[in-house]
């Protein structure tokens, strides 16, 4: 702050994310991951403050995702072997089919699956901000959603269902209709219009409010500025 003096810094804290999926949100370890985290927040705040540089500066602390307790893992590649690709992420799965089977014949086969709450087809795709795989070809042809207290995980060995160990006690990457998928977003300073509150934000769009306090416009995008905060 004192030497370079930044138009924009983005600064990342790893400990949270990594410490969450490890022993899980509200575990004592998580909360320690948030009070270091807080505490570094701080130590920007002084060094702008040293650097007298609050007045003209805006402080912006967000995350991309909530976390959820994990306490079983599915395995879904374990009954599907072969006949489909499954991506674990977490909280959903992407299901590719390779030729063998049809979707219909795969989510017949994980119907009832312990821990699978919702297997998605492609026409309830737009309903949940998900892309078609009409428009995206990278795009599954089935999504699987889990129940609270379980996620996802790769092999196709072992048990469908296990207990998750320490290390995988965390988890994101549900449903956006899952509100412990909101995630923290704090605005202060120049720009931003004191005392103001809105419900929800869409991440999509803070890069767009990021570029309107520096006087800059983001075309082509889909998020656009934060209006109701920002002071003109």
């Amino acid at each position: 702050m004192q030497k370079h003096r930044p138009n924009l810094m983005l600064f990342h804290l790893l400990a949270t994310d990594s410490v969450h999926h490890q022993f899980g949100p509200k575990s004592l370890a998580s909360l320690t991951a948030l009070a270091l985290a807080d505490a570094r927040v701080g130590e920007l705040y002084r060094a702008l403050e040293s650097a007298k540089l609050l007045a003209n500066t805006t402080i912006i602390v967000t995350a991309d995702h909530g976390f959820k307790v994990v306490k079983r893992q599915i395995r879904p590649q374990v009954l599907i072997k072969q006949d489909a690709r499954i991506i674990p992420e977490g909280g959903t799965a992407m299901v590719y089919l390779k030729g063998r089977k049809t979707a219909a014949e795969i989510k017949t086969a994980l119907q009832g699956v312990e821990g699978i709450e919702r297997i998605v087809e492609p026409s309830e795709y737009a309903a949940l901000g998900l892309p078609g795989p009409a428009k995206n070809h990278r795009m599954a042809d089935l999504v699987l959603a889990a129940k609270d207290g379980y996620s996802f995980a790769g092999g196709d060995q072992g048990d469908v269902v296990s207990q998750a160990a320490v290390g995988s006690l965390g988890s994101h990457g549900y449903l956006n209709t899952d509100p412990e998928m909101n995630a923290i977003f704090i605005a202060w300073g120049r720009g931003i219009r004191p005392h103001s509150r809105i419900p929800e934000v869409r991440n999509l769009d803070i890069g767009p409010t990021i570029a309107a306090l520096l006087g800059l416009k983001m075309n082509g995008t889909v998020g656009s500025p934060l209006a109701s905060i920002l002071t003109d």
